[in-house]
């Protein structure tokens, strides 16, 4: 009976660890369905069976192997596909490699004929006309520069290439042609390095010394200053616009030089200013009245927020300190006294007049706000401003207005999350209060607002939850079965 004592213990640990192995193995398949792996998108077929060669293209070009990378990269092409242009910059970047100046020429042509839209294109145009350059091809070297320049959405990018140009027609000997790209070159890119040289070429021209104004027509000097502006100069752009009040532009100027001024002191801080100068123009024309608005609101919002409506007050107080032991007539002892003192108190409270008026630049704020959802903005902009209404109606505790706005924008921007966190709270809250009808509502509100899979199954979930407490078993069952039947692998499933 001993030796089958001893034999009990290890027989039973062993069928406990072959117990927690099978739970292991087997209980997780009961309860666990492996979500099925999404596949890779598959390339087309035409464009699958060019990879290796164009794969094989690149490397060679990474290794400096220009015949080799001529070799893979023109032996196909993608047609009319927007990879085709890539192609054909390698291609032109490979011929360079291999020592073929002109093949690479004839290569960039013909994707510059194209229009390129591409990433590089730029760089692939400054290229072109580097390869013109190189054969004294000045004429197309000009025409590839100015295209560059007024394509480019990049003030160093333009300016650069309108100084190419420039240099291309002088070496054409063509001087009017010289003389109008510096002038682009001041009134378009002022803040561009070659913008220095570029004046003084018109100066040159004009006649004019060092201290004299360039001479610009109205049209030229605002869009001079709309680039400074733009190029981050507010202080000469000012300069610039105000050389241009009174009489010194058309009547068909005025409204522009009054926006771009109020624009100009916007960038330099000066909110008030700035405001004086747009709110006039806030009932004008759509193209002067939405950057008007645009800017009065953000010039409202930070001169709230240059408010701070709590000040500190200090004083002096009476305050007892310790104690302290006296001498009292009569009595031989020392006595036990408290001992007061005179302290700064600093003391912290709202400054009445200060609160009403950032109240006053948050209203104002506001209503620019609201006044620009009923314009024709881009998307862009109303995203913004949505999404600025959303946080102040938020802080305000105004949910219907809120839930609308954010509809609004969901209609926009599907996949926003603007207020999620808010309602969600506002949903728990109602749900473990029982106010059950409440939380039913905001569940609804939840599910069907946000795209989020993960949002969606939660609120119907407890959406479910809430209807099941009120006794509506059949509605909530019926919820329940939507859920696990969904291809998702997660606990609402179970």
């Amino acid at each position: 009976m001993r030796v089958r004592r001893r034999w009990l213990i290890p027989i039973a640990v062993i069928v406990a660890v072959a117990a927690v192995m099978v739970y292991i193995t087997l209980v997780p398949s009961m309860f666990h369905r492996e979500a099925p792996l999404m596949a890779k998108p598959e390339a087309p077929s035409d464009l699958a069976q060019l990879r290796g060669a164009f794969h094989y293209g690149l490397d060679a070009l990474r290794r400096g192997a220009g015949n080799d990378a001529v070799r893979y990269l023109s032996s196909f092409n993608f047609g009319h596909r927007a990879v085709e242009q890539y192609r054909l910059y390698f291609l032109a970047n490979a011929w360079q490699i291999a020592g073929n100046p002109g093949a690479a020429r004839v290569t960039l042509m013909k994707l510059w004929s194209a229009a390129p839209r591409m990433v590089s294109w730029e760089n692939a145009g400054f290229t072109l006309g580097g390869l013109y350059a190189s054969i004294a091809d000045w004429q197309n070297a000009a025409d590839i520069y100015r295209d560059i320049s007024a394509h480019s959405d990049h003030s160093p990018v333009a300016g650069t290439a309108r100084w190419d140009g420039l240099v291309a027609r002088f070496v054409e000997g063509d001087a009017a042609a010289v003389y109008q790209s510096a002038r682009e070159l001041v009134v378009k890119n002022p803040r561009t390095p070659q913008a220095v040289d570029g004046i003084a070429i018109v100066r040159s021209f004009s006649s004019l010394g060092l201290t004299n104004a360039l001479r610009l027509t109205p049209g030229e000097r605002l869009e001079r200053a709309v680039s400074l502006l733009r190029d981050g100069d507010p202080q000469n752009a000012l300069n610039e616009l105000n050389a241009l009040t009174g009489d010194a532009a058309s009547a068909d100027l005025q409204l522009p030089i009054q926006l771009n001024r109020g624009l100009a002191l916007n960038q330099l801080h000066r909110y008030q200013d700035s405001n004086a100068l747009l709110e006039p123009l806030v009932s004008g024309p759509y193209r002067i009245a939405i950057p008007a608005i645009y800017h009065a609101w953000k010039n409202y919002g930070a001169l709230a927020a240059s408010i701070n409506p709590i000040v500190t007050k200090s004083s002096m107080v009476k305050k007892r300190v310790g104690n302290v032991r006296v001498q009292v007539k009569g009595n031989k002892k020392l006595v036990m006294q408290p001992k007061y003192a005179k302290v700064r108190q600093t003391q912290q409270r709202v400054d009445v007049a200060k609160k009403q008026k950032k109240e006053s630049y948050e209203n104002f704020a506001r209503e620019r706000l609201k006044d620009l959802l009923t314009l024709p903005i881009a998307d862009k902009v109303r995203i913004e401003v949505l999404n600025a209404l959303i946080t102040i109606t938020e802080s305000r505790n105004e949910d219907d207005y809120e839930q609308s706005l954010i509809a609004d924008l969901a209609r926009i921007d599907p996949n926003q999350d603007a207020g999620l966190q808010h309602f969600w709270d506002k949903a728990w809250a109602a749900y473990t209060c029982d106010d059950l009808n409440g939380a039913v509502d905001l569940f609804v509100f939840l599910s069907t607002t946000y795209r989020n899979p993960n949002v969606q199954r939660q609120a119907e979930y407890w959406r479910a939850r809430s209807i099941e407490r009120l006794g509506r078993k059949k509605d909530a069952e019926a919820i329940y079965r939507a859920l696990a039947s969904a291809p998702y692998d997660d606990v609402y499933t179970l």
